[in-house]
C-alpha cells in the first residue's frame, strides 16, 4: 500500500473526512478511542461529556452498573509476568473512563437537583466502594479511585446538594453521606461534605464525628486516631477556625505521625520555641527519629539549653549508632566545655542496656572502646571468656590491632596490609 500523503487528504472535502474519521474512530477499542480523542483532539471531550437527563443518567449507571457486577471489565495481571503490555489494562481503562463520564455527567445534572439524580449518585457511589473493596468489579490493577479523574470533593458537595434540594432531612443525608466521606477521606471526601452544608448544619455534622471520634479513641486506647479526625478538620477549615484546627490536631497528635509532623513544622514557623521543644521531646520518647532530634536541637539551643541537647542527642545515638553521630557527640561537648570521658562514659552504659534489644547495636560496646583506643580492654575480656562477643568481635579486634601497629608504617611492600590500612580508617 502506498503512503497516504497530506495533500491526497487536502483534496477530501470535510464532509468525506469527517465520515472516514468517524469509521476509524467506531473500529476502535472504548479505551483507546478515548486516548486518541484526548490526545488528538481534546475540544471533543467536553461535548462527548454532554449532560444527559436524568431518566438517561439513571438508565445508563444502572447498565453499567450490571455490566461491572458480571465482571466485563475486570482486569487480573500477573505482576510477575514482565511481558504485560499496555493493551492487558483496556477493560481497567474502559471502566474508569465510563465511571468517570457517568460521574461528571451526573454532577452536571446536580443543579435542580431530584430523586433519580440523588439515586444516581447512590448508585454511583456504592460501585465505587464495591470495586475498591472486591475484585469482582475491575479486577486486581489496583484501586480505581487512583485513576479516577475526578474532584471527589465537589462529587461529594454536588451529591448531599441534590439531597438537600430534593427534601431530604439534613440528619439523614449526613447519615447517608458519611460513609462515602470517609472512604474518600484522603480524597478531600469529608471536605465536600462540609461544604455542601451550612454554618448550623455543619455543626451538627460536628456533633456527630465527635461522637463517633471519642468513641473509637477510647477503643484503641489512644493507640489510632480515628478516621473521622479528619472530619474535624474539614469543618474547622470550611469555617476558617485555625485555632479549632490546631486543638483537634494536638488532642491526636500522638496517634498520628502527620498530625504530629504538622505540630512539629507549625510550631517552628511560628518560632514557639518552648512549644517546639516540648512537642519534639515527647516525639523522641516515643520515636527516635532524626527528624524530631532536628527539631528539638533547634529549639533547645533557640532557649539556650545546649546540656538538653547534649542528653538528646546521647539517647539517639543509642538507638541509632553512627561514627558520624558519634564525632558530632564529640565536638558538642569540647564546645560545651564538659568532660568527654563523662560523656562517654554515658555512652558506654546506654549501649550496654540497648545492645541486647537492638541488632544494630551488636558489638556497639566494642566499636565505642575500640574508637577510644582501648583495645586492651577488649582483648583481656575475650581471654577471660567474656559473654557476648563471637568470632566478628575476635576478627574485629585483630583488624583494629594490626592498623594500629601498622599506623605511620612504610607499607609499599605490603598490599595486604595497605588495603586494610585503608578500610579501618574509613570505618572507624
Amino acid at each position: 500500500m502506498e503512503d497516504i500523503k497530506q495533500s491526497d487528504l487536502e483534496k477530501l472535502t470535510r464532509k468525506e473526512l469527517s465520515k472516514h474519521l468517524k469509521s476509524f474512530l467506531d473500529g476502535m477499542p472504548v479505551v483507546k478511542r478515548g486516548r486518541w480523542i484526548r490526545k488528538n483532539i481534546p475540544e471533543l471531550v467536553k461535548s462527548l461529556r454532554s449532560v444527559k437527563n436524568p431518566e438517561e443518567l439513571l438508565k445508563a449507571a444502572e447498565k453499567f452498573i450490571s455490566d461491572s457486577g458480571a465482571g466485563y471489565y475486570a482486569t487480573f495481571n500477573d505482576y510477575y509476568d514482565c511481558s504485560n503490555v499496555p493493551e492487558d489494562y483496556d477493560n481497567f481503562e474502559e471502566w474508569t473512563e465510563k465511571f468517570t463520564v457517568l460521574m461528571v455527567n451526573t454532577m452536571e445534572a446536580s443543579q435542580s437537583g431530584g430523586q433519580l439524580i440523588c439515586e444516581c449518585f447512590g448508585k454511583l457511589f456504592s460501585l465505587l466502594s464495591r470495586a475498591r473493596e472486591t475484585i469482582d468489579i475491575v479486577g486486581n490493577c489496583g484501586d480505581p479511585v487512583d485513576y479516577i479523574e475526578i474532584d471527589f470533593s465537589k462529587a461529594v458537595s454536588c451529591y448531599a446538594s441534590s439531597l438537600i434540594k430534593t427534601g431530604y432531612e439534613i440528619e439523614k443525608v449526613i447519615d447517608m453521606l458519611l460513609p462515602i466521606a470517609k472512604k474518600l477521606r484522603y480524597r478531600k471526601g469529608y471536605n465536600g461534605l462540609a461544604d455542601a452544608l451550612e454554618g448550623g448544619q455543619r455543626k451538627i455534622l460536628s456533633e456527630k464525628l465527635w461522637k463517633i471520634a471519642e468513641s473509637e479513641w477510647k477503643k484503641s486506647n489512644g493507640r489510632t486516631a480515628p478516621d473521622e479526625v479528619e472530619g474535624l478538620i474539614a469543618v474547622a477549615e470550611k469555617d476558617n477556625n485555625n485555632k479549632k484546627i490546631l486543638e483537634i490536631k494536638k488532642k491526636f497528635a500522638m496517634a498520628n505521625a502527620r498530625y504530629f509532623d504538622e505540630l512539629l513544622h507549625y510550631y517552628d514557623k511560628k518560632k514557639d520555641w518552648v512549644s517546639l521543644s516540648g512537642w519534639a521531646k515527647k516525639g523522641l520518647s516515643k520515636s527516635q527519629r532524626s527528624e524530631y532530634l532536628a527539631y528539638f536541637t533547634k529549639a533547645a539551643e533557640k532557649l539556650n539549653d545546649k546540656p538538653a541537647v547534649l542528653d538528646a542527642k546521647i539517647k539517639y545515638f543509642s538507638s541509632n549508632p553512627t561514627a558520624k553521630m558519634l564525632e558530632d557527640i564529640h565536638e558538642y561537648t569540647l564546645n560545651l566545655g564538659k568532660e568527654w570521658e563523662t560523656v562517654f562514659e554515658k555512652l558506654f552504659k546506654s549501649a550496654e542496656s540497648k545492645e541486647k534489644s537492638y541488632w544494630n547495636n551488636r558489638n556497639l560496646k566494642v566499636k565505642l572502646l575500640l574508637s577510644e583506643g582501648r583495645e586492651k580492654e577488649v582483648y583481656m575480656v575475650i581471654c577471660e571468656g567474656g559473654k557476648g562477643f563471637d568470632v566478628e568481635t575476635v576478627k574485629m579486634l585483630a583488624k583494629f590491632s594490626v592498623a594500629r601497629l601498622s599506623s605511620g608504617k612504610e607499607l609499599s611492600a605490603f598490599n595486604e596490609l595497605k588495603t586494610l590500612d585503608k578500610r579501618c580508617r574509613k570505618e572507624k
